[in-house]
């Protein structure tokens, strides 16, 4: 676990310097097909304070990649905020099996405060071209819960 807890800390302090991202598809917008060579993950975040999501991702239980979203324009009718990841055979080493890959979600607040109340990572049977749906939900008061939809 400590593993996961410095990469996502070290990931939170890159996210600090350098926000980037944006909202995902309105709802009711047509689905955007997701490329062959690639897969995403969206995450629902059911708390509204958070704007950023870090994560770091694995294949067989080793680290892959780390990266984030951020969500620089907040639309005030929204209940909650989606953040979309994006995955490609360059993220991953020759050989991983990607129906063994799962992600650590880390919820980032305003100012690249990193929430200490991480949930456990999500195990995700990946496949190219398909997408995925977490929903993370919960507060920093009880704690985050991420589940695949």
């Amino acid at each position: 676990m400590k593993q996961y807890l410095s990469g996502i800390l070290a990931l939170a302090c890159l996210l600090g310097l350098a926000a980037c991202g944006g909202r995902g598809a309105p709802e009711g917008a047509e689905d955007i097909s997701i490329p062959e060579d690639m897969f995403s993950v969206d995450v629902l975040c059911e708390d509204m304070s958070v704007d950023q999501i870090a994560y770091a991702a694995y294949a067989g239980g080793a680290f892959r990649t780390m990266g984030g979203e951020a969500i620089l324009d907040r639309d005030p009718s929204e209940k909650e905020n989606l953040f979309t990841l994006r995955f490609s055979l360059d993220d991953f080493e020759e050989g991983d099996d990607l129906a063994e890959f799962s992600i650590s979600l880390s919820p980032v607040r305003p100012g690249g405060k990193v929430d200490p109340k991480l949930a456990e990572p999500v195990a995700i049977p990946a496949e190219l071209g398909k997408a995925y749906t977490v929903l993370l939900s919960g507060s920093s008061d009880s704690g985050f819960t991420a589940e695949l939809e």
